[in-house]
C-alpha cells in the first residue's frame, strides 16, 4: 500500500502526496554586524513535512463530498410576521464575510472567453501542539485544514474525514544552543530563542504560500467539480483558530505585550474596561490594519539587528515596533497577501473553548475557590458535597463530578462547562448574604453569556441581546471585584502551595538555589496574595463575540473542538511509529496517507 501511494501513476498520489523540505532561519547576535542579513549565519531545520494546499483543493472539489459544498453563498431570513423578516446567522456559507468575498472574486477582470462560474474555496486553518503520550515529552504540532463550504454539522463529526492534514510543524532543534555556541561562542538568549520560533512559523508558511498557491489565489484554479460543472475556484483565508501563544506567533505581535490583542490596538492597561462605553469606542477606533507601514517598520528593525548588531529586544528596536506590539519578523501574509487586500489580523476569530471555558470562567471559578477558603468554615466541603449530589443528565451533557471539584484536577474544557451549568444552586448560601447575592448575580450573568454564545442559530434580535448581556457581564464583574473581592484577603489555593512546597523540598534534597532559611531565592515564603486578574486578552475578547458572529456565523462554525477531536487520530498513530524523533513524523505521514487511501476506497 505504501508503494502504491508513492507511485506517481496512481490516481491518489497527487492528492495525498507529502513533501519533505528543509528550512533555514537567520541567527541574530548582539554586537555582531554583517553587511546585510543575507550574510548572517543560518540555522537549518531538516525534515519538514507538508502538503500542497492547491493539491488538496483540487482533490476535494473533484470528490463526491464536494456535492455537499455550498458553492454560492446566500442570506437567510426568518419571516416572523407578515410585515417583518429578520436575518438569521448560522452556517459560514451564509455569513456576510463569505458574501463579501464572493462579490469580490466575481468582480475580478476575466480573460476573453472565460465563462467559468467562480466559486470560493473557503479555508479554515487550525493548529495547536499536543502531547502524544501520557509520559515523556513526545509531542506533535499538526496543521489542519477545513473547508467552510461544508456544513458545520458535517465538520463536527470526526468520522466524516472533513479535516485535512497540511503540515507537521517541527520544533527548534534540541541542539540549538550547541549550534549557537559553535557559531558565536556564546549561548543564545531567551529573546533570540523566541525570535527563532517566530521565524520558524513564517518559514513554514513560506513553504505553503508557494508560487503555485499564489497563482491560484490571483487567478483561481479551473476544476471540473464532482457535480459535472467546471468552475474557477479561488482559495481564500477566512479564519485561523489557535490558542493565544500560537496566535501571537502567527500574527506577528508580542505575547502579552503593550497591545495584546491581534484584531485591535487596545492597550493592556485598558483591557479591564471590557463592557464600558469607552471600551467600545476604543475598539472601533483602534482596529488593527495590515499595510506597508508594518513592512517598513520590520525592515528598519532588521537593519538594526543584523547590520548594526542591536539586540532583538533592544531599546532601538522597541522604539520602532512597540507602539503596535509588533515583533521583528517578516510576516508572509503581509508580504504576499496584503497587496491583494487581505488583512491577517481579522482572520484570528474568537474561540469559546480556550477564551471562555478555559480562560475567563476557569479564572473566575479559581478565584471563587480562593474566596471560599478565605471565608473559612465548611464552605469548600459543602461545595464539593453539592457537586457530588448533582445527577448526570443526557448522553455526556452533564457527567458525574469528581469528589473534590474544588481542586480542579485533570479537568478539560467540557468539565469546566459542566461546573458552570450547575454552579448556581451549588454556591447558594455559602457566603454572607450581601456577598452571596453578588456571587449568584455573577454566576447567572456568566451562565447566560455562555448560553447565548453557544447558540447554533442567531438572529439580529438575539445578537442585540448578546451585546446587552456582554455589557451587563462586564458591569457585574467590575462590581464583584470592587465589593466581594475587596472584602476577602485571597491567597493561592492550598494544593498549589503544597505543590510549591514539594518543589522546594526537591531543591533542598539537591542543595540547589535555596537561601539560608531553606526557601528558594527571590521568592517569599508563605501563601501569596492572589487577586482576580482582568488585564488579560481572554477577558478583553468577550466583547468581540457578537460582532464576530455577525461577520463569520455562529461560534460552532469556527470552534476549535473539531481540531481537538482530530488530535485523537495522531495520538492513536503514535504507538504505531518507531520511537525516535527523527522517524516519528515520517511514519505518521505514511499512516495518514493509508487512512485517506482506505477511506477513498471504501467510499468508491
Amino acid at each position: 500500500m505504501d508503494a502504491y501511494s508513492q507511485d506517481k501513476a496512481n490516481p491518489f498520489h497527487k492528492e495525498y502526496g507529502w513533501h519533505q523540505s528543509s528550512i533555514k532561519i537567520r541567527l541574530p547576535k548582539e554586537g555582531t554586524k554583517w553587511p546585510s542579513e543575507t550574510n548572517t549565519p543560518e540555522l537549518k531545520i531538516p525534515r519538514v513535512y507538508h502538503r500542497s494546499i492547491v493539491d488538496i483543493i483540487e482533490s476535494i472539489f473533484m470528490e463526491n463530498v464536494a456535492t455537499t459544498f455550498n458553492m454560492i453563498p446566500y442570506r437567510k431570513y426568518w419571516q416572523c410576521s407578515p410585515d417583518r423578516s429578520i436575518e438569521v446567522f448560522s452556517e459560514a456559507c451564509s455569513s456576510p464575510e463569505m458574501l463579501e468575498t464572493y462579490d469580490k472574486i466575481n468582480a475580478l477582470p476575466c480573460e476573453a472567453g472565460d465563462e467559468y462560474e467562480c466559486a470560493i474555496a473557503s479555508l479554515m486553518f487550525w493548529f495547536n501542539a499536543t502531547h502524544l503520550a501520557n509520559f515523556g515529552d513526545a509531542s506533535l504540532w499538526p496543521f489542519y485544514l477545513y473547508f467552510r463550504n461544508q456544513s458545520k454539522y458535517v465538520q463536527g463529526k470526526p468520522t466524516t474525514s472533513a479535516c485535512h492534514h497540511v503540515a507537521y510543524i517541527p520544533t527548534l532543534p534540541d541542539d540549538l544552543q550547541d549550534q549557537h555556541m559553535k557559531i558565536f561562542g556564546k549561548p543564545s538568549s531567551s529573546e533570540v530563542y523566541t525570535h527563532c520560533k517566530c521565524e520558524l512559523m513564517q518559514a513554514i508558511w513560506a513553504l505553503l504560500l508557494d508560487k503555485k498557491f499564489m497563482h491560484a489565489y490571483e487567478h483561481g484554479i479551473v476544476i471540473k467539480c464532482s457535480d459535472g460543472v467546471t468552475r474557477r475556484i479561488f482559495p481564500r483565508f477566512f479564519t485561523h483558530l489557535a490558542d493565544y501563544p500560537e496566535k501571537v506567533i502567527l500574527s506577528g505581535i508580542k505575547s502579552l505585550g503593550q497591545c495584546p490583542c491581534a484584531p485591535c490596538l487596545m492597550k493592556k492597561s485598558e483591557v479591564h474596561l471590557m463592557g464600558t462605553k469607552r471600551d467600545m469606542k476604543r475598539r472601533i477606533k483602534c482596529m488593527q490594519k495590515d499595510d506597508r507601514k508594518h513592512h517598513r517598520e520590520v525592515e528598519d528593525a532588521w537593519t538594526l539587528i543584523f547590520q548594526l548588531g542591536v539586540p532583538v529586544d533592544g531599546s532601538h528596536v522597541k522604539n520602532i515596533l512597540n507602539d503596535e506590539s509588533l515583533v521583528p519578523t517578516w510576516n508572509l501574509f503581509l508580504e504576499k497577501l496584503c497587496p491583494h487586500g487581505f488583512n491577517r489580523f481579522q482572520m484570528f476569530v474568537v474561540d469559546k473553548l480556550h477564551k471562555f471555558e478555559l480562560g475567563v470562567w476557569k479564572a473566575t471559578f479559581t478565584h471563587l475557590m480562593r474566596i471560599l477558603h478565605a471565608a473559612g468554615g465548611h464552605a469548600i466541603q459543602k461545595l464539593n458535597e453539592r457537586y457530588q449530589d448533582v445527577p448526570t443528565f443526557g448522553r455526556g451533557t452533564i457527567r458525574k463530578f469528581n469528589t473534590n471539584a474544588s481542586a480542579m484536577k485533570h479537568l478539560a474544557a467540557q468539565d469546566f462547562e459542566d461546573l458552570l451549568q450547575c454552579t448556581i444552586p451549588v454556591f447558594e448560601a455559602l457566603l454572607l448574604k450581601d456577598h452571596n447575592t453578588m456571587v449568584l448575580d455573577l454566576l447567572f450573568d456568566l451562565a447566560t453569556w455562555h448560553m447565548i454564545a453557544k447558540f447554533r442559530l442567531h438572529t439580529k434580535d438575539t445578537l442585540n441581546f448578546f451585546d446587552t448581556t456582554t455589557v451587563f457581564l462586564g458591569q457585574t464583574i467590575h462590581k464583584f471585584v470592587q465589593t466581594t473581592c475587596a472584602h476577602y484577603h485571597t491567597t493561592e489555593l492550598p494544593h498549589k502551595y503544597t505543590s510549591y512546597g514539594q518543589w522546594e523540598a526537591s531543591l533542598a534534597s539537591k542543595h540547589l538555589d535555596l537561601d539560608p532559611t531553606g526557601h528558594s531565592k527571590g521568592v517569599a515564603s508563605g501563601l501569596k496574595y492572589k487577586k482576580l486578574n482582568l488585564n488579560t486578552y481572554k477577558y478583553h475578547a468577550l466583547r468581540d463575540y457578537p460582532n464576530t458572529i455577525r461577520q463569520f456565523g455562529t461560534t460552532d462554525s469556527f470552534s476549535t473542538q473539531p481540531g481537538e477531536l482530530q488530535h485523537r487520530h495522531v495520538k492513536c498513530w503514535y504507538p504505531k511509529t518507531p520511537k525516535g524523533k527523527k522517524n516519528t513524523v515520517s511514519r505518521m505521514t505514511q499512516i495518514e496517507t493509508r487512512e485517506q487511501l482506505l477511506g477513498k476506497i471504501v467510499k468508491a
